[in-house]
């Protein structure tokens, strides 16, 4: 059944009537700018709306063609979305629509990169005969606001506003130590709400990424330790994330709240194993290892990869499956060359009954990431009683014991190594422990949501009896300049990056343009050659033909 994200992100998509808060995660959307009445049936808002879905639906129909994108699943094209405000204009203007500056949109599926956008551009400039070059890739992290569904023309919207700005809001939830707290912080006191904070990257190796020279990092992370510590309460997903955080220079308390997984305990049947596998070669009584998540490196692979290897060395028979996509897909995949059809990769899964069939299909989940500060997958193993391999000390690992619900490697490949060829060994084994993992290890998507809900609770009533400091409230402003530096640097980041990839764009013009030129040439030069012979032909002929009736006057001379 195709993915339909009006109904996989209800909340974005089908909110309800009465203002909400909600946050809303970076997305990537194919748009196009404009400006006038979107009720102008000329208008550049209708010809914005052709472009746009003549790009959406080339890239839904890519399937049908030759080109094929890496990681294409079935799915319903989402809604058309847009970003309007007028200039000048205090709040909306409503009988002056032809002043609207808009960004109509249409999201792209996780699996479009700006590679296969552009690809899209030129595939349907070429089919459709028009100019597509308007539409652009366009990335948009709307983060917190309030959303209400409207219903009715964008005459009947001031209703729908109003109840915008009359919204009550009873708390602030930020997870982005950057902009999103900022924002959170300068809208606190005018909405008298107290602000909690969820740590759950670590960002200080983030920093690290972003940023060179050591000045520059210690500053950074200064900033975010202060962001955070101006937040009422702060949350993180587990003990390591809070330690991480602590590392940083957050000196505050913290309140450990684990996320649960949106899928049910329990197995499902043998016949949603065997068609959600059935295309794959997994021979019975072959042990087969899993892995669910983004196929980055830094998630542990080369340890999964050369672990393998050394099995494979050992004469120990096994299938592993990869699922996810990701930057180094590529990468790995061609590292993975020597296992041969060992190692099956089935690029990213969306539909979640169709994953918890592989949950059920492994014997054993391996995730040797000391990166990841919570480990969801973990537990959606878990919920399948599947049982892991982790790295002693990682956040995922946490309340882990090894060989009773789960099982601890150092990290290294031979470790791990060593850590499978005994358990493999012991097939009764992995199905205990993964039994165990589920009773002790698996956390349902409701009661987690329970717990924050209660703590929500809490956290109010706190901020109503002003248990809480003030937070140096007085230097908001200092933080607030100090986050948009960081904003600063992020975007001259970005900045850097699109620089280099128009510079890589402009030697690939240049080169395509010498080779148009030497192509050019070398047709030039082969006509040429070709006339110069047949001149030299030509000559021939007639050289002969003349030196012909020569002989025969000097015969009739004679």
């Amino acid at each position: 059944m195709p993915f339909d994200y009006k109904k996989e992100y209800k909340e974005f998509y089908l909110p309800p009537q009465k203002p909400q808060i909600i946050t809303v995660p970076p997305m990537n959307f194919a748009a196009v700018q404009g400006k006038g009445d979107p009720n102008d049936p000329a208008g550049e808002y209708k010809a914005a709306l052709e472009l746009l879905y003549g790009i959406a639906f080339t890239i839904k129909m890519s399937c049908k063609g030759s080109h094929k994108i890496d990681g294409y699943f079935e799915y319903v094209v989402p809604p058309l979305e847009g970003l309007w405000h007028q200039p000048g204009a205090e709040g909306v203007d409503f009988s002056n629509k032809e002043t609207f500056i808009w960004t109509s949109m249409i999201r792209l599926p996780e699996f479009v990169t700006r590679a296969e956008f552009d690809w899209a551009v030129q595939e349907a400039t070429a089919k459709k005969k028009k100019d597509f070059s308007k539409v652009e890739f366009f990335t948009y992290d709307e983060g917190l606001c309030v959303q209400c569904m409207h219903i009715g023309s964008y005459d009947t919207e001031p209703e729908t506003l109003r109840q915008l700005k009359e919204q009550k809001v009873d708390l602030l939830h930020s997870h982005c130590p950057v902009m999103s707290t900022i924002l959170a912080r300068s809208i606190r006191d005018v909405v008298d709400a107290p602000l909690v904070f969820t740590y759950h990257t670590k960002f200080d190796v983030d920093v690290a990424k972003l940023l060179r020279g050591r000045l520059l990092q210690e500053s950074a992370l200064y900033v975010l330790a202060s962001n955070i510590s101006a937040c009422d309460e702060v949350w993180v997903v587990s003990h390591g994330a809070g330690e991480n955080l602590r590392s940083i220079g957050y000196q505050g308390d913290y309140q450990v709240m684990e996320n649960g997984v949106d899928m049910p305990r329990g197995r499902v049947s043998e016949e949603a194993i065997t068609a959600a596998t059935t295309d794959y070669d997994l021979p019975e009584g072959v042990p087969v290892f899993l892995f669910v998540g983004r196929m980055m490196w830094y998630k542990g692979l080369r340890i999964i990869l050369d672990a393998l290897k050394l099995l494979q060395a050992g004469g120990q028979d096994f299938r592993m499956v990869f699922i996810g996509s990701g930057a180094d897909a590529a990468e790995v995949q061609e590292y993975a060359k020597p296992l041969g059809s060992k190692c099956i990769f089935t690029g990213a899964i969306s539909q979640r009954e169709t994953l918890r069939a592989w949950y059920c299909r492994a014997d054993l989940f391996l995730f040797p990431s000391s990166y990841d500060t919570n480990g969801l997958v973990v537990r959606e193993a878990a919920a399948c009683d599947l049982a892991a391999v982790l790295i002693d000390g990682s956040c995922a690992a946490e309340g882990v014991t090894d060989g009773v619900d789960g099982f601890l490697i150092d990290e290294n490949a031979g470790s791990m190594a060593a850590k499978l060829q005994e358990i493999c060994k012991q097939p009764e084994c992995m199905a205990q422990v993964g039994c165990q993992a589920g009773d002790r290890l698996y956390l349902s998507w409701g009661d987690a949501v329970k717990r924050a809900r209660e703590r929500y609770g809490i956290v109010m009533e706190n901020y109503r009896m002003g248990r809480y400091d003030d937070h140096h409230r007085p230097m908001d402003g200092v933080l607030n300049a100090q986050g948009s530096m960081m904003d600063a640097l992020a975007k001259l980041r970005d900045l850097g990056d699109g620089l280099a990839e128009r510079y890589r764009e402009g030697w690939d013009e240049h080169r395509e343009g010498i080779q148009e030129r030497r192509d050019e040439f070398r047709e030039e030069f082969q006509e040429r050659l070709e006339e110069h012979r047949e001149g030299r032909r030509a000559f021939r002929t007639e050289l002969k033909q003349k030196g012909e009736a020569l002989w025969q006057k000097l015969d009739r001379y004679l």
